[in-house]
């Protein structure tokens, strides 16, 4: 074969001297057409093709995805070099992506903030029933802690774990106390637990289906029949009060006795009310 017969390399590919084919360029690598091994250029630290192994020019590189740096020109997971790039370090995120070394500079990262758990460099909603009050939490298990300022306390605090019993809390609750007392919104997301209902501690939100895992939190527990709950806050089903003589609480999760409120809960005429479950009986 003569020098006529050659084929110019294309472009996302290169063609070392001698050879029968055209070789991709390869991933975080670009090349312009007529490269040779010389010409194939590797992207900037801190940007990527996006696992494209055929990029065609400068322009074809941009910002690594969030979670991951690279440091050294054309790094990619292939490379055995784990200096190279990698995950970003739990306890942080760089939702901007971009990051050149696993602890992200605070032009494009900072730490996994308040209600969120940080692993790998991706920020997920701390789960419901359980509260993620510090920053550069990894689980609601375990956290790194860093002094960041002794002038702040709140910056000082590990705080994670389940949701306080009386209350309940939704993705992302910074407090275990989302509510005061008074029914007024304090912080975090969730709040007391409401008027006919009762919350253990990591309790998750009215209506929640769990996953059927082990450790998945449940909803607020109705006041069984028999009883009502009044008022907010209930830590426990024996909070719920009892439903007192000359009415009837035959439903679960009443929030109050009297007529007013409940017409079918007046005991009717030639009845003694209540019986152990609530109901009337002649």
């Amino acid at each position: 074969m003569g020098q006529a017969d050659c084929t110019a390399c294309p472009e996302g590919k290169y063609c070392p001297e001698g050879a029968e084919a055209a070789i991709d360029c390869g991933e975080n690598y670009y090349c312009e057409a007529n490269s040779g091994p010389a010409q194939r250029a590797p992207c900037p630290a801190g940007m990527s093709t996006g696992g494209a192994t055929t990029a065609t020019g400068s322009g074809t590189c941009s910002a690594v995805a969030a979670g991951l740096w690279i440091k050294i020109h054309g790094w990619s997971s292939s490379d055995p070099d784990a200096s190279g790039g990698g995950n970003v370090i739990d306890g942080y995120h760089n939702p901007s992506g971009g990051s050149t070394d696993p602890i992200p500079t605070a032009a494009n990262s900072e730490f996994c903030p308040r209600g969120k758990t940080c692993v790998a460099g991706v920020a997920s909603n701390c789960p419901q029933g359980s509260f993620c009050g510090d920053y550069k939490l990894v689980n609601t298990d375990k956290t790194i802690n860093l002094k960041i300022n002794d002038a702040d306390p709140d910056l000082n605090l590990v705080v994670t774990g389940k949701c306080t019993a009386g209350h309940w809390c939704e993705e992302g609750a910074t407090s275990p106390v989302p509510v005061t007392n008074t029914g007024t919104t304090a912080q975090g997301l969730g709040g007391l637990c409401d008027h006919g209902y009762w919350c253990e501690e990591g309790t998750a939100k009215l209506g929640y289906v769990s996953g059927g895992g082990a450790n998945d939190p449940t909803p607020p527990a109705a006041c069984p029949a028999g009883t009502y709950g009044a008022g907010v806050g209930l830590r426990s089903e024996a909070e719920c009060t009892p439903c007192p003589h000359g009415f009837v609480c035959a439903t679960e999760h009443l929030t109050d006795f009297r007529v007013a409120a409940c017409p079918v809960c007046e005991c009717p005429a030639g009845q003694h009310c209540p019986t152990a479950d609530g109901a009337a009986k002649g």
